[in-house]
């Protein structure tokens, strides 16, 4: 269990990630100007997307930046931006893409689920995978069987397996009586019995809930 989760740790991971506003301009002289506008004190208090929109002339789909995580940002900025805590604003930053100022309006920590948190996740899975792994090598004990001659009886004889009986079935799924048979494997079962001719056994099916069946008709 520790080996998978040390083996498994970013699916486990959350990374941290920022919420992005920013005014994007291509000269440096541009945005210090933009940074004392900012900063005047007549505009305390005014929106930072108000103010980004009026310096930009854009829209607040291109000033807007949603949630980013580190890998999403300019090497040359991310350090920064990450060392931002929320509602802060940057100094000019610079990147290849040209001059920014940044409004972080949100802030998310990463976190790593302990192993205690996910140990019984991974024991279920593991035993999911070894429960999977034991079926597909009684398939192909069964697949052996029947290439080798064996008949449904036999083959079930020999691996341990029970042989279900219907005595009558209609394409309805139900039995003689009228009456819904339960149990039955898979939601086209019935079709497979009513393409399969008599005395003709069919060939293995693999059922929606990751089972197995092979069917044998008898009488029609």
């Amino acid at each position: 269990l520790r080996q998978t989760y040390e083996e498994r740790i970013d699916g486990y991971s959350t990374p941290p990630r920022r919420q992005l506003e920013q005014i994007h301009l291509e000269n440096e002289d541009d945005i210090k100007r933009a940074a004392e506008t900012l900063a005047k004190e007549e505009n305390k208090g005014r929106s930072f997307l108000d103010m980004a929109k009026e310096i930009t002339g854009k829209d607040e789909q291109v000033l807007s930046l949603g949630w980013n995580l580190r890998e999403d940002l300019p090497d040359e900025i991310v350090e920064d931006v990450f060392a931002l805590v929320d509602g802060a604003v940057s100094a000019p930053l610079k990147s290849p893409f040209g001059w920014h100022i940044i409004h972080v309006t949100g802030a998310e920590k990463g976190n790593i689920r302990s192993f205690e948190d996910v140990k019984e996740d991974i024991r279920e899975e593991l035993a999911t995978e070894e429960a999977l792994d034991a079926l597909y090598e009684v398939i192909k004990q069964v697949e052996d069987s029947f290439a080798g001659g064996a008949t449904l009886e036999k083959m079930a004889e020999n691996l341990n397996l029970d042989v279900t009986r219907l005595e009558a079935i209609d394409a309805q799924g139900k039995n003689a009586d009228g009456r819904d048979i339960p149990g039955l494997p898979g939601e086209k079962f019935v079709r497979n019995v009513f393409e399969t001719g008599e005395g003709e056994q069919a060939d293995l099916v693999e059922t929606e809930d990751d089972g197995f069946y092979v069917l044998r008709v008898d009488k029609i």
